[in-house]
């Protein structure tokens, strides 16, 4: 459960950051990308309708959520598994997510951390934490991070650009990616 404060809270600290440009820009995709209920994918869509250069505004949000991606590694390793499952749900995160990062995690190793930060709707923030409590090595996760967030940061920008030059194409193109989010979804349940 959400509390209405808290959202408050988050939204005037998004509202404010957004004033202050690409220093906005980095700090909101830092708190974001550590542990923070932010929702980036839209601030990022909508940083691709603004004024700001598309190219620079991806790399730059790439890195602050990458490193705020560090924050919730190095997280992980202190809180350890068995109190993120007991006080996880006071951070937004749920038992399932964090048994489907493992499951990633074991299966694929480190290319996981590519994977989990370059396509939407994967539990990216979970996985922050459960990499951190599986003690991945972290210059591979940092470097797969770095990489896979700048792809994501990138790919939702000019979403949000192109939103500005055809309606059409943005129609399109979130509906090819919901069903792109369902097909992993539903992969993940089995």
């Amino acid at each position: 459960m959400r509390s209405p404060l808290i959202e408050a809270s988050i939204d005037a600290i998004v509202n404010q950051l957004m004033t202050m440009g690409y220093t906005g820009i980095y700090s909101i995709m830092f708190l974001a990308g550590s542990i923070l209920p932010i929702p980036w994918d839209l601030l990022l869509i909508l940083i691709g309708t603004s004024e700001y250069d598309p190219f620079y505004s991806s790399i730059l949000a790439g890195f602050g959520a990458s490193l705020g991606a560090a924050v919730g590694y190095y997280l992980g390793q202190i809180i350890g598994r068995p109190l993120l499952s007991r006080y996880g749900r006071y951070i937004l995160l749920k038992e399932n997510n964090l048994v489907k990062a493992e499951k990633w995690i074991n299966k694929w190793g480190a290319p996981s951390t590519f994977l989990l930060r370059s396509i939407q709707y994967m539990p990216y923030k979970t996985f922050n934490l459960i990499a951190g409590i599986s003690k991945m090595d972290f210059k591979k996760y940092m470097v797969l991070t770095i990489v896979g967030s700048t792809i994501r940061c990138t790919y939702l920008i000019y979403i949000g650009k192109m939103t500005n030059i055809s309606p059409t194409i943005m129609i399109i193109i979130t509906v090819i990616l919901l069903l792109v989010g369902l097909l992993v979804t539903l992969s993940q349940k089995t």
